[in-house]
């Protein structure tokens, strides 16, 4: 190949690449909440237990209680809810609503996941709580592995979240959204790679999160193209 056809295709891969990146950055960057409001809603998270504690010994008997009950339900609900996703609320909200059906509605519930997912690792990092397998690796058998931090449980906030936001959109189905929501949160302590204050701190982070994103100008004005394509 020579040096003019090299060059041409190093310009179409820097261009390539830099649309790749605006439209990443989109994705992740719905302009919802600022930066400083991301950073607020980390800092509310209070420390988790101290390790030892009356509250951390409390959270292991608790894991321990349910390792020892689990029922094959509880383990195919919890093999169902390893890997968080808005689509395990498709249930409720609705198998039909597919990316090729509602594309505006499934990007709506993509930036709700973004967000959580920076808010969330953010204070997963500084308090870097092991999770009880890690924690009690002789004791705590959990049903999967998973990376990260424990506290607080993603899956529990990112599942308030979506519960609080979604009832926005279909308020009809609003208890449901939440039930299934604290059916997630409960499947990893379930599963033994979360405590209990790990999903009750997720919770709380997650309903705060939903409220801070239905108050948000950019949000208001995305639902309503949201709305429209569900037709309501």
């Amino acid at each position: 190949m020579n040096p003019k056809s090299l060059g041409v295709l190093s310009l179409l891969f820097v261009i390539l690449a830099s649309t790749c990146a605006i439209a990443d950055k989109e994705t992740k960057d719905p302009q919802w909440l600022s930066r400083a409001q991301e950073q607020t809603l980390s800092d509310s998270v209070p420390p988790p237990p101290a390790v030892g504690s009356a509250e951390d010994q409390a959270d292991l008997a608790k894991v321990l209680e349910i390792q020892k009950s689990r029922t094959p339900a509880m383990i195919a609900e919890c093999k169902r809810d390893e890997t968080f996703s808005y689509k395990l609320f498709e249930d409720v909200y609705g198998k039909n609503l597919t990316p090729d059906h509602a594309p505006k509605f499934n990007q709506f519930l993509k930036n709700v996941m973004a967000i959580t997912r920076t808010i969330n690792e953010t204070a997963k990092n500084k308090y870097k709580r092991l999770r009880p397998y890690q924690q009690h690796p002789d004791q705590v058998h959990a049903l999967f592995k998973v990376t990260g931090y424990s506290y607080p449980s993603g899956h529990a906030m990112g599942s308030y979240t979506l519960a609080v936001v979604l009832g926005t959109l279909l308020p009809n189905k609003q208890q449901a959204l939440l039930d299934r929501a604290a059916q997630i949160a409960q499947s990893r302590v379930d599963a033994g790679v979360h405590n209990p204050s790990d999903i009750k701190e997720g919770e709380v982070l997650g309903r705060a999160t939903g409220n801070a994103i239905l108050a948000s100008p950019g949000f208001q004005h995305d639902l309503v193209a949201a709305t429209k394509e569900l037709g309501q």
